[in-house]
């Protein structure tokens, strides 16, 4: 079971069958759901609901004399229903309380709206909720909903342009649902139930961080990396284990067998006996392992495969010192189960061997990557354009260079995790004069939504004052790269994106750019200046 935690937990990851059989069958519930027009969902949804609406398909009835393959989709579609999300478009048509449209769930009334004689409101839409003006009515929401639905529904955006109802998947960024989001939500879900912690104390914080971030990707052979880690969480089995697990197993060391103290654990199979110390003394990094006789064999190898990092000729030392663990592994194992007998000689010839090898499959793969980059393919070309990007290179949207009325617009937004929000702006001349400072406070869902308000706001205040050639600086790289058509759209920027690039026609140009924090200190001072307005 603990070979499936993540690698960043300091495990395997190997995936449970049982949690990615649920999530890839999850998937084919997704295309169902979210009416995806495959000749498979054709087919499907002919068969088994025949002229049945989307609706009708949420509400999923299993007959009896379902086959085994309508079972084990609708066995996936339980588990997409109990976790999508619905984002309301513009004249929203979905019912506020049946419909899970504020973050993962449905809203919390206030009072006993939901009692008989409160029966005209169970069929209240969301359309209900907004003004005719435009905008959300919050005289409504705070009368109907608790205070922590009111703040969730007053931060949701709506569109500017018209948009229509969709269902999300909250557990991915851009809110289709994927098989990898799906497991890890399944595979949390399965530990929960079991009541087995993620964390493990068997690893300290310094062989987790190893194991998780530096372990796996060292340049050396698999199954070397799999010895490793055995050896820093404790699960490999020698003789020591056996006994400890009550099992029948001579406890003594294979190689050195000298006195009753050395019997067979992890510490003194690979830096305590007297063969293990010969063999450290006598390879090319010429170790002394007694003199770190107080430290744990899983604390000691990190120390020196993060030491050997800091070389020049770090890759090479890695690998020689990793054959090194995995050379005195095979000798203890040929000892036990062939019945040899240690060679210093034979034994060095063997590890020279597996280090030539292990040093062939890494110049193999360095020569391959610079290969697979002395072309320049449509990856590389956008990997260019991010560059230019980060390095604050503006990307046009609209038209070129221009000098008529140019200004340049500074945004930044601040978040609070009540869902407030504040933007500010700082708007200079072509000369870089100040000609406009300013602030507004509202409500966002994230971040990063914020972020996106505060580039939309700004825009719309431009196009309010004819400033028809701009260039609009923001600190939030992420959503730059949205605007340049670089990065994946999140979901919950997904609707604001779109209202922006539908008013970039009404400039004769205009273009994003990324402005690094210290350069946008004064909008971002402005931002926290609105968040404290009443």
């Amino acid at each position: 079971m603990f070979t499936s935690l993540p690698k960043r937990e300091g495990d395997l990851g190997v995936r449970n069958i049982e949690c990615l059989n649920k999530a890839l069958l999850a998937k084919h519930a997704w295309r169902l759901v979210t009416g995806e027009n495959s000749t498979f969902c054709q087919i499907f949804r002919e068969k088994v609901f025949g002229r049945s609406t989307l609706m009708n398909v949420l509400a999923p009835r299993i007959t009896g004399n379902a086959s085994w393959g309508v079972k084990s989709i609708f066995h996936g579609m339980t588990f997409i229903l109990e976790n999508i999300s619905w984002q309301p478009g513009t004249n929203s048509n979905l019912n506020v309380w049946t419909s899970k449209w504020v973050g993962t769930r449905t809203p919390e009334p206030k009072g006993d709206f939901l009692d008989p004689e409160f029966n005209f409101l169970k069929d209240l839409r969301i359309r209900d909720l907004c003004l005719n003006s435009g905008g959300w009515n919050q005289d409504l929401i705070n009368m109907l909903f608790d205070d922590e639905s009111s703040k969730r529904i007053l931060a949701i955006p709506l569109r500017i342009n018209d948009g229509e109802d969709e269902i999300i998947w909250p557990f991915s960024s851009t809110g289709v649902y994927t098989v990898k989001s799906g497991y890890g939500l399944l595979f949390n879900d399965l530990f929960m139930r079991r009541g087995t912690s993620l964390d493990r104390s068997r690893l300290n914080q310094g062989r987790k961080n190893f194991c998780g971030k530096r372990l796996w990707h060292l340049s050396i052979p698999q199954s070397w990396k799999i010895l490793i880690w055995k050896i820093l969480t404790n699960s490999l089995l020698v003789g020591g284990e056996f006994v400890r697990r009550n099992l029948t197993w001579n406890p003594l060391c294979p190689l050195c067998r000298s006195t009753r103290e050395s019997v067979e654990m992890v510490d003194h199979l690979f830096k305590e006996c007297s063969i293990t110390a010969r063999i450290w003394a006598g390879s090319q990094l010429g170790i002394n392992s007694d003199q770190a006789y107080n430290l744990e064999v899983g604390d000691w190898i990190v120390n020196w495969i993060q030491y050997l990092r800091t070389l020049n000729d770090w890759q090479i030392r890695v690998i020689q010192f990793s054959a090194i663990i995995a050379s005195i592994w095979n000798l203890r194992n040929n000892v036990v189960f062939r019945g040899e007998i240690f060679n210093p000689k034979g034994f060095f010839s063997a590890y020279n061997q597996v280090v030539t090898c292990a040093m062939k499959g890494f110049v193999e793969r360095v020569e391959a990557n610079v290969t697979a980059h002395g072309n320049l393919d449509s990856n590389d070309l956008t990997d260019i354009e991010g560059d230019l990007v980060r390095n604050g290179h503006p990307v046009y949207v609209t038209g070129g260079f221009g000098s008529c009325s140019l200004v340049r617009v500074m945004v930044d937004a601040s978040w609070e995790k009540t869902w407030q929000a504040a933007w500010g702006w700082v708007v200079y001349d072509e000369h870089g004069n100040v000609i406009f400072k300013g602030g507004e406070k509202g409500r966002a869902e994230s971040p990063l939504q914020a972020e996106a308000l505060g580039v939309l706001k700004a825009i719309q205040w431009a196009l309010g004052n004819n400033f028809l050639h701009v260039e609009l600086s923001s600190d939030c790289l992420q959503f730059v790269f949205q605007c340049a058509g670089l990065g994946t759209r999140h979901y919950q920027t997904k609707g604001v994106l779109e209202d922006i690039l539908c008013l970039t026609p009404s400039f004769h140009c205009l273009c994003f750019s990324y402005a690094c924090r210290k350069n946008n200190v004064e909008a971002h001072l402005l931002a926290r200046r609105a968040m404290t307005m009443a």
